[in-house]
């Protein structure tokens, strides 16, 4: 059995595009049954990639919606942390001017 680098499948593969793959056999005298199975493999491996594209386009889509539900929750979050920091500083107001009070009764 016959080895061949991965230059000269390539090339052949290329070749057998052009000018069809019984003339590339012939030419380059080799079986055309090894030159057909690096083309199906060739086939195969584009299917692969491509519905591996196809999956990483799903993912990719899922993690958009979660970055976007995550940019709500941070703007809600800081909404309720602004309105908390609001109330904290009115109660601070009214605590200090209950102190003045009690302290100005003190002193009549």
């Amino acid at each position: 059995m016959q080895s061949y680098s991965k230059e000269f499948r390539d090339e052949a593969i290329s070749l057998s595009d052009e000018i069809g793959v019984k003339k590339t056999a012939m030419q380059l005298g080799m079986n055309y049954a090894t030159l057909m199975d690096w083309r199906k493999k060739r086939k195969r491996m584009a299917e692969r990639r491509r519905s591996d594209g196809a999956a990483k386009t799903v993912e990719e889509r899922e993690v958009s919606k979660l970055k976007k539900a995550n940019a709500i929750l941070k703007d809600a979050l800081g909404f309720f942390v602004l309105d908390r920091k609001r109330q904290g500083s009115r109660a601070s107001l009214r605590t200090s001017f209950t102190r003045r009070r009690t302290d100005t009764a003190s002193v009549l």
